[in-house]
């Protein structure tokens, strides 16, 4: 079905339309008559559309096309190829309800766009709220301050290490580092390893970069069934290697 679009013979006599290049009239006058548009004056339009409508290159089209963007008689968002007449609905207002319901259904179909909201502060009608509402809803919402501080407080938490708790004299651990070792290993082990590395630290005065994976390792190497680190007694077979030598070990450092 075909679409009639009002050209206003003032057009000649505008201020901004008559200073504009001979190539950038044209192109103003097809992007009004375009087929791809709505009579809105806001639409999908990629460059390409206009280098096959026109037949010109890209080259011939860049200097008319910012001509009409620096005057602002046109809005172009590059990111989803969305145009916008400016004046359009001054020199074609929307009439009654019915057209405006009309125009809000073409519009749900077009992608989000911050260009929108000049399209917005000319809808002031009561019978343009169905417009302005799905207008409304294309517009991307920028984030609120609670979301914002949301995420660096995430951020914040992630940069910084939860505290640990001393056991003992010297063996250090997070909470949710002795529920995961007291989780693999059960209570009883995991106080027997905890002993052995403190009585390695404080008497014997080894150092251990991270007591989580030197329990943890000990536990895996089965130190836990050999006494517990101060007063051993073996029945039997090799005496295990001190705690501080295993470690030392597992680094490949001996």
């Amino acid at each position: 079905m075909a679409r009639y679009q009002k050209i206003h013979s003032q057009i000649w006599q505008d201020e901004k339309f008559i200073t504009l290049s001979q190539d950038a009239k044209y192109l103003f006058l097809y992007i009004l008559t375009s087929p791809h548009s709505n009579s809105i004056g806001l639409y999908v339009l990629p460059k390409q559309y206009i280098l096959a409508d026109l037949e010109w290159d890209m080259k011939r089209l860049a200097k008319p096309f910012k001509e009409l963007l620096d005057k602002e008689i046109i809005l172009y968002d590059e990111t989803v190829k969305i145009i916008c007449i400016k004046n359009q609905l001054k020199h074609n207002p929307l009439e009654n309800e019915n057209q405006t319901k009309s125009i809000a259904k073409i519009i749900s179909t077009l992608p989000k766009s911050s260009i929108y909201s000049n399209i917005l502060e000319q809808l002031n009608k009561r019978f343009h709220e169905p417009l302005r509402e799905q207008l409304a809803k294309l517009i991307p919402q920028p984030e609120t301050e609670t979301e914002t501080e949301t995420e660096e407080e995430n951020i914040r938490a992630r940069a910084t290490p939860p505290p640990k708790k001393k056991f003992l004299d010297s063996v250090f651990l997070t909470a949710d580092e002795y529920d995961r070792l007291k989780e693999a290993m059960g209570q009883k082990s995991l106080d027997r390893l905890i002993e052995q590395l403190d009585y390695s630290i404080t008497v014997k005065s080894g150092h251990y970069k991270d007591h989580n994976k030197t329990l943890l390792n000990w536990f895996k190497r089965g130190y836990h069934n050999n006494g517990n680190g101060r007063h051993a007694e073996y029945s039997g077979g090799r005496v295990p290697e001190e705690p501080d030598m295993i470690d030392r070990a597992l680094r490949g450092e001996i």
